[in-house]
């Protein structure tokens, strides 16, 4: 966290995601809940919204591991 806001930084300590989120989850495969400005969207490791900042909340997501 800095300035109050969060971001992703690798192992070496690098920022990869700039720290302008109100809230974030872990990865969950390629992607991460974040929240900004009040809404959550979907960012992948990049940081490129990969779901829009439209939601208020979500479920948790992943891969069924049934057949």
């Amino acid at each position: 966290m800095q300035n109050g806001k969060y971001g992703f930084i690798d192992k070496t300590g690098q920022v990869i995601i700039p720290f302008i989120y109100d809230r974030t989850s872990g990865f969950s495969g390629d992607l991460a809940s974040v929240r900004l400005n009040e809404k959550l969207g979907f960012i992948d490791k990049k940081g490129n919204t990969m779901i829009p900042f439209l939601f208020d909340g979500a479920e948790g997501f992943g891969l069924n591991s049934e057949n």
